[in-house]
């Protein structure tokens, strides 16, 4: 693996500890019931936030780098975005957490080298540039989003501000 992937990878495993809970796979689908085939079940909960938010083409335009569709990996309550730029197939990551707290906030702003306060951005934000790669997190109500790039953080924020608002 090449060094810049290594980076990112670490980047995002340092955040995935502070995950709350462990991952998990998806559930299978189920087979409805005789009686209940063809009518709606309710879902017990809402569903997480996705890559669905951050499609390729806006990627693209507010970080300024050529990404792919992006590589989806879901856990109960984590969703990873790898987008790959060129032969690096972690170029770019975008990471959803629902149910994170202040202190899983906090614990995972530990993990970074060098983080600085980021003020305007959901409830509470910080950046942290390490080896070209810049990393932005953001905390809004309790759902955290990273974006790890070799994009400015300028450019993180402005992607940032696009999905704290579809959050």
């Amino acid at each position: 693996m090449k060094a810049e992937a290594g980076l990112a990878l670490a980047l995002l495993a340092t955040w995935l500890v502070s995950a709350c809970g462990s991952p998990t796979a998806s559930p299978a689908a189920s087979s409805p019931s005789p009686s209940t085939a063809g009518t709606p079940v309710p879902s017990a909960a809402p569903s997480n936030p996705g890559c669905d938010l951050a499609p390729a083409a806006l990627v693209k335009a507010q970080l300024g780098l050529a990404v792919n569709d992006p590589n989806v990996t879901t856990t109960s309550q984590v969703t990873t975005c790898t987008y790959a730029v060129g032969s690096n197939p972690f170029g770019v990551l975008i990471r959803f957490q629902v149910r994170q707290d202040q202190g899983s906030f906090a614990a995972g702003r530990a993990g970074f080298p060098a983080t600085v306060d980021i003020s305007g951005l959901g409830d509470e934000a910080y950046s942290s540039v390490a080896n070209n790669y810049s990393t932005l997190v953001a905390l809004k109500g309790s759902t955290g989003i990273l974006i790890t790039s070799r994009a400015t953080v300028a450019a993180e924020r402005s992607l940032m501000v696009i999905l704290l608002a579809k959050v």
